[in-house]
């Protein structure tokens, strides 16, 4: 059954470009206002979700909004402001 499992598992995988974000230059840190992310899911451009508290950045008008507009942490790293 697990035969040839290090041909298998040695794939290189290129990763997507990341969409641009317009309001990355207004958004704000998630550590800043992580009180009100508490139960907030995250929706970035690249399709990545999970809890907004998770992510970098956070769109200001979104904070009290579910689910809210963020930025991953991968989007963050390539991101060029």
């Amino acid at each position: 059954m697990r035969k040839n499992i290090r041909a298998k598992t040695n794939i290189r995988v290129e990763s997507a470009p990341m969409p641009k974000v317009e309001w990355a230059s207004i958004s704000l840190d998630c550590a800043a206002v992580g009180n009100m992310l508490r139960g907030v899911d995250g929706v970035c451009g690249c399709t990545w979700r999970g809890p907004a508290i998770q992510a970098q950045r956070v769109h200001p008008e979104d904070i009290t909004v579910n689910p809210a507009r963020v930025i991953c942490d991968a989007c963050d790293k390539q991101r060029t402001d």
